[in-house]
Parts: structure tokens; C-alpha cells; sequence
């Protein structure tokens, strides 16, 4: 019993020391976090799509080490919601206790971005990014690389996807026949974090009428779909798309036909005027 306990204890003594080996290896490390731009669409602004450079200096103490390894994680904060983005490691290479790191991080669609960095030793560093509020809408691409052909007055349902890393703001989508020079739709929305589709009813213009009588037989007219609200960068803000109107079966006489038409009607007056003038 007694040989037992002495066991025991000469192998609690064993991982005591095997533990305080292994801590003493990694030595105590110090974590310093930096990041700037590396593509931003607005200076001194972060807005989601951005690119910044994350660099991470570490200082090891005692200096007995030639690198030491790093993990990250850097997470979406969007009110009280957290999410994951990415996480990986990174391996330091040091001189005299000193060594520096980096990676780059795209931007995701939400409020703040936390990065943390954790040595093998359990210190850790933690930076927070507050990113500027920022919308952008784009149609899908059944809209932007087809060409419809549809029949005036008629009502057709358009998608909108919208990303938004803000949360209530009134805003309001405005669509507008950029051939016209008309508008044809304005509805208020409440924006939401994410990625999302909204749905608008759209009733498309008539053709422009010539001569106060005939219509454009078809058109081609350009739509553009406007985001109007709280935002930092305009450059994504609206998208458009092309639709060939054919006018109402009424009307469905082609203005080169209504000029031909016009000058014989005309020619058969002069004929004829001719005719009662000379005879």
C-alpha cells in the first residue's frame, strides 16, 4: 500500500514537471494586433466588400524559440449575433524573441468584424472593427443578359437582391424608364442585415405616341432600379436591365409605315389638286 502511494506521488511529481517543461517552451507571448486597408472603396472608411490587411507582431520571452504558432478567428457581429467567418493559424518565425505575421480579410456584411488572435500558451488578443453602414442592390441575372419583349401597360414582378448591414433604417427603392425619362415606381423598405430578395409589382409604360396619333410599334427601353437611403458608398446603389415594349394591338402600326402611309395620302392630295387645277 505504502510502495502505491509512493508511485503516486513520483508520478504526480512526473506531470507537474512535464508541465511546467512544456509552459516554460512557449515561454510567455505578447501579442500586438494592426489593421489597415489594403483595398477600400472610400479612404479612411470600412465598408463591407473592403479588403484590410491584418498584421500580428509577437514578442516571446525567454528568446529561446525560432517560431511559435498562432491561432485566429474573426467573427460577423451584427447586434447580438455572432457568427463565425473564418478561423485558421498562423506559424511566426522569430529573431531575438520578435516575429510578425499577416493575413488578409475581406469584409462581411455586418456591424463589426472581431478578430482575435490566441497563442499555444492561452494569451490572447482581441481587436473589434466598426464598419460603416453600407447598402448595395443588384438584379439577378435573368434580368441584366435577357432581352424581353412584352406587351405595354403589363405588370410584371421584379427581385431585387439587397445587402445591408443595417438594421430598421427607412430607405426606398425608386425605378425609373431611363428611355422615357419616367418613373415608374417608389416604395419605402426597412433594411435588414444580410443578404435578401424583395419583390416589387411593376407596371411597364406605354410607348411614346408620334405625330398625337401613332405609337412606336416597339421600343427598347432601359429600366433602372435605384437604392434612395442611409448608406456610405453610392457606387452600388443602382442596377438596370433592358425590355422591348411592343404597343397595344390598336396602335400596332410602325412609325416607318405611318411616314410611307402619310406621304402617299399626301402625294394622291397633290394628284388630285393637280388634276382640278389644270383641267
Amino acid at each position: 500500500m505504502r510502495l502505491s502511494l509512493t508511485l503516486l506521488a513520483c508520478l504526480a511529481i512526473l506531470i507537474v514537471t512535464l508541465t511546467s517543461l512544456s509552459t516554460s517552451s512557449q515561454g510567455n507571448v505578447d501579442l500586438e494586433i494592426e489593421v489597415k486597408p489594403l483595398r477600400s472603396r472610400i479612404e479612411g472608411r470600412i465598408i463591407p466588400g473592403d479588403i484590410v490587411e491584418v498584421n500580428v507582431r509577437v514578442v516571446v520571452t525567454p528568446h529561446t524559440m525560432d517560431s511559435v504558432g498562432l491561432g485566429y478567428r474573426v467573427e460577423c457581429i451584427s447586434g447580438s449575433e455572432h457568427h463565425k467567418v473564418v478561423e485558421g493559424s498562423l506559424r511566426v518565425p522569430l529573431s531575438g524573441g520578435l516575429g510578425s505575421s499577416r493575413f488578409n480579410l475581406e469584409i462581411q456584411w455586418c456591424k463589426q468584424v472581431s478578430i482575435t488572435i490566441t497563442s499555444p500558451e492561452g494569451t490572447s488578443k482581441t481587436v473589434i472593427l466598426d464598419i460603416d453602414p453600407e447598402v448595395s442592390i443588384e438584379l439577378p441575372d435573368y434580368y441584366r443578359y435577357k432581352i424581353e419583349t412584352m406587351k405595354e401597360g403589363s405588370t410584371i414582378i421584379l427581385g431585387v437582391r439587397i445587402k445591408s448591414n443595417v438594421d430598421g433604417a427607412r430607405g426606398a427603392i425608386v425605378i425609373r424608364d431611363e428611355t422615357l425619362d419616367l418613373k415608374l415606381l417608389e416604395k419605402p423598405i426597412t433594411l435588414r442585415s444580410g443578404v435578401y430578395m424583395e419583390e416589387f409589382y411593376l407596371r411597364l409604360p406605354e410607348n411614346p405616341v408620334r405625330a398625337l396619333v401613332f405609337k412606336e410599334y416597339e421600343m427598347l427601353h432601359k429600366i433602372v432600379v435605384e437604392y434612395v437611403g442611409v448608406d456610405t458608398y453610392n457606387g452600388n446603389n443602382e442596377d438596370s436591365f433592358y425590355v422591348m415594349i411592343v404597343s397595344d394591338n390598336v396602335w400596332r402600326i410602325p412609325w416607318a409605315l405611318a411616314i410611307v402611309f402619310g406621304f402617299i395620302v399626301t402625294l394622291v392630295a397633290l394628284v388630285y389638286i393637280a388634276r382640278i387645277a389644270f383641267s
